[in-house]
């Protein structure tokens, strides 16, 4: 749920960033659009680095660091560095994200994952969809700055109950070779 709500509530935002940072919209849409492909190109390769590592430090560390990034945002103290902790934001979501719905595939039943599945996409969707709303009602009451603070009240349980929960298994054997391009069409 990080993901969709960090993605949409940062629209609501901009008006008072782009206030605080004088900056001009072209230049401060690059915290919607840098976010947005920092999410689209790591989370192939995540994936398979989840494949071999094992799901449980990509997903833990992807959403501490995520969690470490938006504390790095809220203090931003310009709009390039903004656009850094953003980045950082999507990677580490792109981290997680993957291997999160890979360990889905691991441990629910096959009679199980669409029913499973079902909830994370509900889930996903209702965070995109409240994103706007939060954010607005969060900065009108206390500045941009809290649409990233508020991420930690997320963050810490998320850690703590993946801690807890997530099973600590060994990486997949994989005897093939990362796989970087398309094959070649020769």
């Amino acid at each position: 749920m990080l993901a969709p709500l960090s993605s949409t509530m940062i629209a609501v935002a901009l008006p008072s960033v782009i206030l605080e940072f004088d900056a001009d919209v072209a230049t401060a849409g690059w915290l919607v659009t840098a976010y947005l492909i920092g999410m689209a190109s790591v989370q192939p390769a995540a994936g398979n680095l989840g494949d071999r590592l094992g799901r449980r430090p990509l997903i833990l560390g992807g959403v501490a660091c995520f969690g470490l990034a938006s504390l790095a945002a809220a203090w931003a103290s310009s709009l390039p560095a903004l656009l850094v902790f953003r980045v950082l934001q999507a990677v580490a979501c792109a981290i997680a994200l993957p291997n999160g719905a890979g360990l889905l595939r691991e441990v629910i039943p096959a009679e199980r994952r669409a029913g499973r599945f079902g909830l994370v996409g509900a889930a996903i969707a209702f965070a995109a969809a409240a994103g706007p709303s939060l954010g607005g009602f969060l900065v009108g009451q206390a500045g941009w700055r809290a649409i990233f603070l508020v991420n930690i009240v997320l963050v810490v349980p998320a850690v703590l109950i993946g801690w807890r929960s997530i099973p600590a298994r060994p990486a997949k054997d994989t005897s093939h070779g990362f796989d970087l391009g398309a094959p070649s069409c020769s």
